[in-house]
């Protein structure tokens, strides 16, 4: 059984680390840095990001028909929503339900995010959709664990599965070891500008 909960600080630090890959992403892709000139910039970027992402997830369930439900819950001291998939679900398809995010929205976030109107709502969006993908990482590399053919049981923050962990405590270490010198540097390097 894989439990989310025991891998937050994981999830933070991942989180962390593809929030700024994003960010890469967006400066190599042409967009440029985020310029968010207003405080509601963030807050629709957040609801944009939240309700496709899971979008994502649930159109792919429905195509599948399964059956799920959609709840609210508390990771550690993050709030989260997530999809309690009714029933086992085969590994492949898991996989590809978890991958959804990034393979179909993504790439839709970052054409929207190259229009005029909003396009830097969308820009946040897509930064903010890779972030909160960290989560699905973790499960995905714990069910490739899996042999084909096996199935999965998902409740959102629980994968009910007889496994191993997704990775060991060395590659735990490195991920939180990383992000924490990415924020080192950071800070380092901030500057503050006050008009």
């Amino acid at each position: 059984m894989i439990n989310l909960r025991e891998y937050i600080w994981d999830l933070i630090s991942l989180a962390f680390l593809l929030f700024l890959l994003s960010l890469l992403e967006l400066e190599i892709l042409g967009y440029g840095p985020l310029k968010i000139r207003d405080q509601h910039t963030p807050l629709l970027a957040l609801a944009i990001s939240i309700t496709l992402h899971e979008v994502s997830h649930l159109i792919l369930l429905v195509l599948a028909r399964y059956k799920f439900r959609i709840g609210i819950a508390r990771l550690g001291f993050l709030p989260v929503i997530y999809i309690d998939i009714k029933g086992p679900i085969p590994r492949n398809t898991y996989v590809l339900v978890a991958l959804s995010p990034i393979v179909f929205l993504q790439p839709i976030l970052l054409l929207l995010a190259g229009q005029k109107f909003l396009g830097e709502v969308f820009k946040l969006a897509s930064v903010m959709n890779q972030a909160s993908w960290a989560g699905d990482f973790i499960f995905i590399l714990a069910a490739l664990r899996l042999p084909p053919g096996s199935s999965i049981r998902d409740t959102g923050s629980i994968l009910y599965i007889d496994l191993p962990r997704p990775y060991g405590r060395t590659v735990s270490l490195l991920i939180r070891a990383a992000a924490l010198l990415l924020l080192i540097l950071m800070l380092l390097n901030l500057k503050i500008e006050i008009h």
